[in-house]
């Protein structure tokens, strides 16, 4: 299942929003998580991962989970930018 989501925060994805990503994701063990821009991937639970993609504000990631039940993630996800602000992530068709 992928999911595109526009980068939301001034920062981009830095330090601390990976880390907020990470911790979402950390606690699907049995799925597999990437995030993907402009053709690159990262593992979606390392946090040197995704800042090393370089995603700045304004633009749009695909988060991609591989597993059963990985409509899961999205709605961990989509909890937890809920709960934070400013929003880093915003879902988009």
């Amino acid at each position: 299942m992928k999911v595109n989501y526009l980068v939301t925060v001034n920062t981009g994805i830095n330090a601390k929003v990976a880390a907020q990503l990470v911790s979402v994701f950390n606690r699907f063990d049995e799925i597999q998580i990437n995030v993907i821009f402009d053709s690159e991937i990262a593992e979606g639970k390392s946090i040197l991962s995704l800042i090393g993609l370089l995603v700045s504000f304004d633009q749009t990631i695909t988060i991609e989970a591989i597993g059963e039940k990985e409509e899961l993630v999205f709605e961990a996800l989509e909890k937890s930018l809920e709960s934070h602000s400013p929003r880093v992530l915003k879902k988009v068709d």
